[in-house]
Order: structure tokens, then sequence, then C-alpha cells
């Protein structure tokens, strides 16, 4: 399992993340991605790492509040982490496709020819 860290992001507000545990700092709120762990099987393996990792055993409370602390709007409905594709440019638009997904607008963006 692959952890990643945005480190210009690190830099932008002053803070280092070297594990799950600093992910619940509130100036990552709304800015953490996880893929659709009933979508995708690098989902299913994040979800179970995050529990083998943040709780004692896999079945556990402790892992299970942990994910609830960290992704509340996913648990909720606010965000839907299966959606691949948030945006759609087309062949000529690539330029604009990057510059969303690099200031944050979007996620990934579909090229549409």
């Amino acid at each position: 399992m692959v952890f990643c860290v945005n480190t210009d992001l690190e830099a932008e507000l002053g803070i280092e993340i070297n594990g799950y545990e600093d992910l619940l700092n509130p100036e990552l709120k709304g800015k953490i991605i996880v893929a659709a762990p009933d979508a995708s099987s690098s989902g299913w393996r994040q979800l179970q790492t995050i529990l083998a990792t943040m709780g004692d055993e896999f079945d556990d409370d402790k892992g299970w509040n942990y994910i609830e602390q960290l992704l509340p709007d996913v648990l909720d409905g606010t965000v839907q982490p299966g959606r691949v594709f948030d945006r759609t440019v087309a062949l000529d638009e690539v330029p604009d496709g990057y510059r969303a997904m690099a200031d944050r607008e979007a996620l990934k963006v579909l090229v549409r020819p």
C-alpha cells in the first residue's frame, strides 16, 4: 500500500504529514482523496490498511472510529469517492484540464476527442 503526500500542500499549510494520525489535522479537511472501497480493489486495500494500522484488529471499534473522524463527508454521502472523473474537456482544452487539477478545482479530468 502506498501513502502519498503532497509536499507542496504540506509547505503551503505549514504542516508535516508522516502517517495516518496526521491526516486528522483540521487543516487537511476537504483535501484528502480516497478510492471507493466498494468500487475499486485499491480502495478496498486502502480501507483494510487503515483499519489494520489505526485499530488493534481489523474489525475493532478503534479503527472504525478513526475512519469516522477522517472521512465524515464520505460516510454521510456529501462526497462520492467512487466518482473517477469530475470534469470533461475537449482535446484542445487539455491545458485547462491540467490547470483545474493544479488549482484543485477538479480531481481528475476526462479528455474527449
